[in-house]
């Protein structure tokens, strides 16, 4: 159970045990009190007993008052008032004593065995007794006040049975008081003891159960701030929140111990390493870490050890390979030297033929530009005489069109001559009919006229144009039959012009294909000066690599040697420098006469 709930059960315990005592005690205090059940009994009891004692329940005071009266008339007007009142007051309390709380035994004897003589006390006075003393029959008063006497001693007799019995009413009353006093008190006390205990118990709890537990939990959890981590802490397996609260600093205090085992681990792992990383640095490439580590870190001492022996084997392989490059190096600086030299004699030898193939393509080229002149001379000759000769054809047939013409133009100027005849006959009707219109028709006659005359000129001008036409025709022919005969002539020239044209051709296409061969040997000796030039400064530059090589080899060496690692066998077998390229001979074209270089060629060993 948690001490949440242990409180509350506790808490509602004692309120319960509070509220108990509490009802208790104040039914006994109500019951006691004044007001109270018993105070009100007591006070009943006393009333009634005052009320026997004296009247007016008692009927003695009436009873005093009708004796007066019986012996003497004198006291008759006050008697009877006071006989009156006597009855009201009797009548009034009769009224309360049956409508009360009194017990049921006195209210019986109230009700039933005081009032049945009082009630024939009553109604004998009133009906006889003070009718008779008032007519003055003292016979009849005095057996009426005999039957009242004996009225009076039963209800006397009831009476004294009742005062016997309400003061052992009263004495009980008293009694039960005392004894609901004394429960009272043993009630009160009980509860306080009650109250004593369970206040007592819930304190021994909270102290045994709640402040212990916690002081030791405090205690400890200090203990763990300061550090320490050894200190246990007991209640883990209460399932209240004390447990909770142990279990909790219990896992704190496990996690601390945890941690401090990790750092203690980490710090030899730290420490390790920054040994072995120490050792690297200062070139002990044989160095391992020996100690062994927590099982979490053990793989990166296994990997520390294996990276320095790789490591190791990668200096002394690097080593090696220093060694090996400057013993190339040295080689191929002095093979670049050697190259040197070969390719400047080589260069001046290229210089000079260049030079010689230069002066001989010149004079080719000057022999090949005459017969190229010449050539294009005689072709401009071969031209003209092909375009005189298409002259003289465009002429030709210029005349045969002249004479076509000719003779179209004479077939209109028939047909001019034609329309020239319809016309004038035209206008000579039109000259009838405006004759035979009169005077109306004499400016149409006009119009006729000078049509005719027209036609007529038209007519004339016609005639002298075939004339003419006619001996130009036969100009025209003459002119045809010269100009055929020219043709001919001209197309002969034409042939011959065009076989020495083609004689000369052949002469410039020979000297420009000679031409052009020396050319391209010049440039291919020229192409083959600049490459021999180039690979001259290539040398140069190789060389000055192959030197700045050794020089970075001897370096790369010294500072190898700084590591203690064993050094790699360096190879046995020499290989060409990677740095020496296969040179790709120069493009040769033009003529067959030059060999070209083949493309497999290695000029490494030039």
């Amino acid at each position: 159970m948690t001490i949440q709930r242990v409180s509350k059960v506790g808490a509602a315990t004692l309120a319960a045990i509070f509220i108990i005592g509490m009802l208790l005690t104040g039914s006994t205090i109500n019951n006691i009190r004044f007001g109270g059940p018993l105070q009100v009994d007591n006070q009943t009891a006393s009333d009634l007993l005052a009320d026997i004692l004296p009247p007016p329940a008692y009927v003695i005071e009436p009873y005093l008052e009708a004796t007066a009266i019986a012996f003497s008339d004198e006291s008759l007007k006050e008697g009877k008032a006071r006989l009156v009142q006597q009855q009201k007051a009797y009548d009034d309390r009769h009224q309360h004593w049956k409508n009360s709380s009194l017990d049921p035994n006195l209210k019986r004897q109230i009700d039933v065995d005081t009032v049945e003589p009082a009630d024939r006390f009553w109604a004998e006075l009133n009906d006889v007794f003070l009718p008779a003393a008032e007519s003055g029959d003292s016979e009849a008063v005095k057996a009426s006040h005999a039957r009242l006497t004996k009225h009076y001693k039963e209800q006397r007799k009831t009476i004294d049975a009742l005062v016997v019995d309400v003061n052992s009413k009263i004495g009980e009353l008293q009694a039960d008081a005392a004894l609901s006093l004394q429960w009272a008190i043993w009630k009160a006390a009980i509860i306080a003891l009650l109250m004593l205990v369970s206040i007592g118990t819930a304190a021994w709890f909270v102290v045994r159960k709640i402040v212990a537990p916690v002081a030791e939990t405090s205690g400890a959890m200090a203990a763990m701030a300061r550090g320490d981590y050894s200190v246990s802490v007991h209640g883990a397996a209460r399932n209240d929140e004390i447990g909770s609260m142990v279990q909790s600093v219990e896992f704190f205090r496990e996690a601390a111990l945890s941690k401090q085992a990790d750092e203690r681990a980490q710090n030899l792992v730290v420490g390790e390493l920054a040994k072995g990383l120490k050792a690297l640095s200062s070139g002990e490439m044989d160095h391992r870490i020996e100690t062994e580590f927590d099982d979490r870190y053990e793989a990166l001492r296994a990997d520390f050890n294996h990276a320095a022996e790789e490591l190791g084997s990668i200096i002394g392989q690097v080593a090696g390979s220093a060694e090996s490059v400057s013993t190339g190096s040295a080689e191929i600086s002095a093979a670049s030297d050697d190259l040197a030299r070969r390719t400047e004699q080589q260069a001046a030898s290229l210089e000079e033929t260049a030079a010689a193939m230069s002066e001989v393509t010149a004079a080719v080229r000057e022999t090949a530009k005459s017969a190229q002149n010449v050539s294009e001379s005689v072709s401009d000759t071969h031209h003209e005489a092909t375009e005189g000769g298409e002259i003289v054809r465009q002429a030709v047939t210029a005349m045969g069109d002249i004479e076509q013409s000719a003779q179209e133009i004479a077939q209109i100027i028939n047909v001019i001559d034609g329309i020239a005849f319809q016309t004038n006959l035209l206008a000579l009707n039109a000259g009838v009919e405006a004759a035979r219109a009169g005077d109306a028709g004499k400016g149409f006659a006009v119009v006729a006229n000078e049509v005719r005359a027209l036609a007529q000129r038209s007519a004339d001008a016609a005639k002298d144009i075939k004339n003419l036409i006619t001996q130009s025709t036969s100009q025209v022919e003459r002119g045809v039959s010269l100009v055929d005969k020219t043709g001919d002539m001209l197309g002969r020239i034409v042939e011959k012009v065009g076989e020495i044209n083609a004689l000369a051709s052949e002469i410039s296409s020979s000297a420009e294909m000679q031409a052009s061969s020396l050319n391209q040997i010049n440039v291919a000796v020229s192409d083959m000066d600049k490459m021999t030039q180039q690979n001259a400064a290539m040398v140069e530059e190789s060389t000055a690599a192959a030197r700045s090589l050794a020089s970075e080899a001897n370096q790369l060496a010294e500072l190898v040697a700084h590591f203690t690692a064993k050094k790699a066998a360096a190879p046995k077998t020499k290989s060409k420098p990677a740095g020496v390229r296969k040179m790709a001979p120069p493009r040769v074209s033009g003529n067959l006469a030059l060999k070209a270089v083949p493309s497999s060629e290695d000029w490494t060993e030039f």
